[in-house]
């Protein structure tokens, strides 16, 4: 081949269309910048990433209460428009979060979302003398421990004055681990509340959650359309309370029941 033919060639092979893995090497020998990876959306948000606006000591590992009040003021500032809200999602990968500071939630259209319920029975466990041989004895999945060191009760607040009412919150999908009863493990009292939605509400789910070990899972006032389905919800004081009025909600297909007594 000439010196003419192999510049030819090379040419020819710097016009072929880049396919799979050689698309990187190709666009280097063409002096193309290779296409970068997609960036995650802004209203995508992992608590494990999370930098904390104001104190970078804060993270999930230490209060995963006080990171999700930061993600939704976050939230509240990229969305300002009244005509533009479309809300975010709250991503809880498997892992054990304390929670510290109650979460309150005042924003529509915001799902937190876990990978797994986690749940499995603290009573059986705190019945059963010595677990020192056992494979695991704590709740697994996205679970948040509700240490609830701030003097509040709830792990979650859901309320916001004003019109219109909240719609579209959805909880799916982690573990609300309440730890321990006092004073013995099998009085189901400790003060602590999963969820409670106080305030008017519209459309909300509680889906695939795990909750145990609290004296009142899950507390909703005044809810239209609310779904509670598929949850695990057991060892707790009170399992579902829907007080005040409501309409065309639904409470469904959970696992409900008590522990030791």
């Amino acid at each position: 081949m000439t010196e003419k033919d192999s510049r030819l060639a090379r040419r020819a092979l710097l016009r072929v269309p880049a396919v799979g893995a050689g698309a990187a090497g190709l666009a280097v020998l063409s002096g193309r910048p290779a296409a970068a990876a997609a960036p995650r959306p802004s209203t995508v948000y992992d608590v494990t990433t999370w930098r904390h606006s104001t104190d970078r000591a804060v993270t999930c590992y230490t209060d995963i209460g006080a990171v999700i009040n930061d993600i939704i003021a976050d939230i509240k500032k990229r969305q300002p428009k009244q005509s533009s809200k479309p809300g975010a999602v709250i991503h809880i990968p498997p892992g054990d979060y304390p929670l510290k500071t109650r979460v309150t939630v005042d924003v529509s259209y915001l799902t937190i979302r876990g990978d797994g319920h986690g749940f499995t029975s603290s009573s059986i466990r705190y019945n059963a003398g010595d677990t020192s041989g056992w494979h695991e004895i704590w709740p697994g999945g996205s679970r948040i421990r509700v240490e609830n060191t701030d003097g509040e009760n709830e792990a979650f607040l859901v309320a916001r004055g004003g019109e219109p009412r909240l719609s579209s919150v959805v909880f799916d999908n982690f573990c609300l681990d309440g730890i321990s009863f006092t004073p013995h493990q099998n009085s189901y009292e400790n003060g602590k509340v999963g969820i409670r939605v106080d305030t008017a509400n519209d459309a909300f789910r509680i889906e695939r959650m795990g909750f145990v070990y609290l004296e009142h899972a899950l507390i909703v006032r005044d809810a239209d359309a609310l779904s509670v389905h598929g949850n695990f919800i057991a060892e707790c004081g009170s399992c579902v309370e829907l007080i005040g009025s409501g309409q065309a909600s639904k409470v469904t297909d959970n696992h409900i029941g008590a522990g030791y007594i």
